[in-house]
């Protein structure tokens, strides 16, 4: 088997995204996503500042983070486009959750390939969290406009958001967004191939998932630090790597995530020639894609398994 260069698993993918008008005074718009294109991609925490919520609004939020961190884009947008309209016209404080919802439509929009939308929205967003000097909220859509910029081939604006968002880490209040800012900047060194310095990105942001407990964050961390670690040709550690990610996904009851971390410890085993190792790891691969009902996967692991040497 060809040595496997599998995805970090933690930036945008891109596909179609329809959008309609939706009110509200910053004239933000409702986004309704349609199905991403097979890719990874970056989930940025929400930013978190302890003020009151309007009832309601709290859960919506929450059930729009959780879509966008699973990609998915039309429940993501859905729900933020619901909690725009139910957040405006109610307050101060609803406000200000109403621009965390604008900010979701943005990274919907983003996501899937409405480069223009996406740019509206956060901007509004932006507006909204310099009203109420939010400084999570500049933070995050700060360095999500760097990777619209990146998106749109405008690398000089895109180091500029990058530079803004450096410069906000002192004042932001949620340590994790911390470690969201260490992988992104992971992310970039990867795309200038600057493995060394991704690595001690990624090694920085586990670091800090670790101490805040962010479970979710640190399994995504750890199998971006095994993509570097096998660039790097540290088979041990990247396979050290996996299977603590493999650990943490399998402690959280996350089979997506499980399988990832499964099959690609798998594909390192047949890669190192280590064939019983392999030939357990791709049944339990095989097993946990049906489960999954992903016939597709399934069906190509088992052709890895056919042609194991006996």
């Amino acid at each position: 088997m060809n040595r496997a260069r599998v995805s970090i698993g933690l930036v945008l993918s891109c596909a179609a995204v329809a959008t309609a008008a939706c009110g509200g005074k910053n004239g933000a718009q409702q986004v309704d996503a349609g199905t991403p294109s097979a890719g990874p991609a970056t989930t940025l925490a929400s930013a978190r500042d302890g003020r009151s919520r309007t009832p309601g609004l709290k859960e919506l939020e929450a059930e729009m983070q959780a879509a966008l961190a699973a990609e998915d884009w039309p429940k993501a947008g859905r729900l933020a486009g619901e909690g725009v309209s139910l957040a405006t016209g109610r307050g101060k404080d609803a406000d200000l959750v109403r621009a965390r919802f604008v900010y979701g439509q943005a990274e919907v929009a983003r996501r899937t390939g409405r480069l223009e939308d996406a740019g509206r929205l956060y901007t509004d967003a932006l507006a909204a969290f310099h009203v109420f000097a939010d400084a999570n909220g500049k933070f995050l859509v700060n360095l999500a406009m760097g990777q619209l910029e990146e998106q749109r081939g405008d690398q000089v604006s895109a180091a500029r958001h990058f530079a803004e968002s450096e410069a906000m880490l002192t004042q932001i209040t949620d340590r994790k967004l911390k470690g969201v800012f260490e992988v992104e900047m992971g992310r970039l060194a990867v795309r200038q191939v600057k493995h060394e310095a991704a690595y001690q990105r990624f090694a920085n942001a586990l670091k800090i998932f670790e101490a805040v407990s962010a479970k979710t964050e640190e399994a995504e961390t750890l199998l971006a630090l095994a993509t570097e670690e096998d660039a790097m040709e540290r088979g041990a550690s990247c396979a050290r790597s996996l299977e603590k990610s493999l650990r943490i996904f399998r402690e959280m009851g996350d089979p997506k995530g499980e399988v990832r971390a499964l099959h690609r410890l798998a594909s390192l085993a047949v890669r190192d020639r280590q064939y019983g190792k392999a030939r357990g790891l791709l049944e339990k691969t095989v097993e946990l894609y049906e489960k999954l009902d992903n016939r597709s996967s399934a069906a190509a692991v088992r052709r890895d398994l056919a042609a194991l040497p006996e």
